[in-house]
């Protein structure tokens, strides 16, 4: 391709062997869309997983995992989509779909196991797991919010008290006279009078 100062598309089409597994009452596609080793950041990161022919939207079962703030939402057509912005660099995004057992009746069981119960059981307790730390970082915010209004406060309150401090001190005071210019005060000692004539003469 030839590109110089613009900005190109490129679509890119393969084929994954082994993601979707067929359970003893389950179908489970498992899969990291972008993984964790990525050194650089990607802005935005859309999946789209389509729906299988036939399977009713009602009975799939979908998690994302990666990002606090990342998002999957399952319409009733049984498809799921998952987005993320942005995914930071050596972090990964994937997705985890439960479907019907009868989903795929063609696909070889990858065991005879049940499957369903401990997947719910792993994402309730993940999901327990991510709610708190999503409430510590909200925890986190709240305490550098009020630490930031404290300090607005605190600054506030220092610059009244130096205009205050300044209004009272520091601003020039006109002096007022308590006798007439030149007259001598009387509690000066005849050997200092000489030098206050002289004192009230300069500053005359």
């Amino acid at each position: 391709y030839r590109a110089r100062n613009e900005v190109r598309d490129f679509r890119f089409g393969y084929t994954v062997d082994g993601v979707v597994k067929r359970w003893a009452d389950a179908v489970e596609l498992y899969y990291k869309f972008v993984g964790a080793d990525w050194d650089r950041s990607i802005l935005t990161v859309a999946v789209t997983i389509h729906p299988i022919p036939g399977v009713d939207g009602s009975e799939v079962r979908a998690w994302a995992h990666g990002p606090l703030y990342g998002s999957i939402r399952v319409p009733g057509d049984g498809s799921a989509h998952l987005h993320v912005t942005p995914l930071p660099a050596k972090t990964f995004w994937e997705a985890r779909v439960l479907y019907p057992e009868s989903a795929l009746p063609r696909l070889a069981r990858h065991s005879d196991a049940p499957r369903r119960e401990t997947v719910l059981a792993e994402e309730a307790r993940w999901a327990e797991e991510a709610n708190r730390r999503r409430a510590a970082a909200r925890e986190r915010v709240e305490q550098k919010g009020t630490i930031a209004k404290l300090a607005a406060l605190a600054g506030a309150a220092g610059l009244v008290v130096w205009l205050f401090l300044f209004r009272r001190h520091a601003w020039p005071h006109r002096p007022t006279p308590t006798r007439p210019p030149g007259e001598i005060p009387d509690y000066l000692p005849p050997a200092l009078v000489g030098g206050a004539l002289g004192v009230f003469a300069y500053v005359t």
